[in-house]
């Protein structure tokens, strides 16, 4: 089996692909043949050795694929099955052994380059959703709104009725316009041009913020309007200067529903460039500038 490892802590160019033995399976587990894999910040980030561990280690924390062996104790699902893997630890390989717990079905209809990098960004965007609990009507502010998260964010807030004023390169605003945002361009002024946007949208304020970018000045701009116990950040370098961390909650009934939405084309995921597994030094190169639309995807195998 190979599978990317990075052999020890630092640049993409630590990342190798490498002949790994194959996977068993224990109870409660299934093994499947991984047909894409999404990348997500978090992966950049333990490549690094931010996030702790030791190297050598293994990248990837989400796929999509077809079970090929079920251990004991698992029902609700058969060989063969298309699924998408959340919490899957290693997940940049051509096969993978997960829990039962952390698979769901995935929709025929959905594309497998999409469905690939869906689960991370989609559940970190509902939980934001969850931990704000705007109502309609109110506005929610998001910071790195053309990002894999802050994409499905935008759509998930414009279905529940929230106003969402999204910052961007102006290259981004027509994207963010198309997702239901009000486009704001970010940098020096953002504040005045956040009470421009407000003015002109009719809008009494900002209810509460996201920050999905860990550029600083942005959270500066935010606070002239926002409290601070409204304020919320997916980047842990702005929490270290006190800004709520949230906290990802995953679970396969999450996935499931976003998948159902996705396959209908009621959720647009957008997938900015797919790489095979050979090109993962190239892919990390990309993920590392932060300057992504939507999501990169490792394709592994062909369906």
């Amino acid at each position: 089996m190979r599978a990317v490892v990075a052999t020890r802590f630092g640049g993409p160019d630590v990342l190798e692909v490498l002949d790994l033995p194959e996977p068993t399976v224990g109870p409660g587990q299934v093994k499947v043949d991984v047909v894409t894999a999404g990348l997500n910040p978090v992966d950049a980030m333990m490549r690094r050795g931010e996030m702790g561990g030791q190297a050598p280690l293994r990248l990837g924390t989400e796929l999509v694929g077809r079970i090929t062996e079920i251990g004991p104790g698992v029902t609700g699902f058969t060989v063969g099955e298309e699924i998408i893997g959340f919490g899957a630890l290693g997940s940049y390989a051509e096969t993978h052994v997960l829990p039962a717990t952390q698979i769901a079905p995935k929709p025929a209809p959905l594309d497998w380059n999409v469905a690939g990098g869906l689960s991370g960004v989609g559940q970190t965007a509902l939980t934001v959703l969850d931990t704000l609990a705007l109502t309609p009507g109110q506005t929610l502010l998001a910071h790195g709104a053309t990002g894999g998260v802050g994409s499905l964010l935008v759509q998930l807030a414009h279905r529940a009725g929230i106003h969402v004023i999204g910052t961007a390169s102006p290259a981004n605003h027509d994207y963010l316009r198309r997702l239901g945002a009000t486009p704001v361009a970010y940098g020096p002024g953002l504040a005045d041009r956040l009470r421009t946007a407000l003015r002109e949208g009719d809008h009494p304020g900002i209810d509460a913020a996201v920050d999905m970018s860990g550029v600083w000045d942005n959270i500066e701009s935010t606070l002239e309007l926002v409290p601070l116990n409204r304020t919320i950040t997916l980047v842990p370098a702005t929490a270290q200067r006190s800004v709520p961390l949230v906290r990802v909650q995953r679970s396969a009934a999450r996935l499931t529903h976003l998948a159902a939405l996705a396959a209908t084309g009621e959720l647009h995921a957008e997938v900015q460039e797919t790489f095979p597994l050979d090109d993962i030094v190239r892919a990390h190169t990309q993920l590392d500038t932060k300057h992504t639309r939507g999501k990169l995807v490792l394709r592994i195998r062909e369906a």
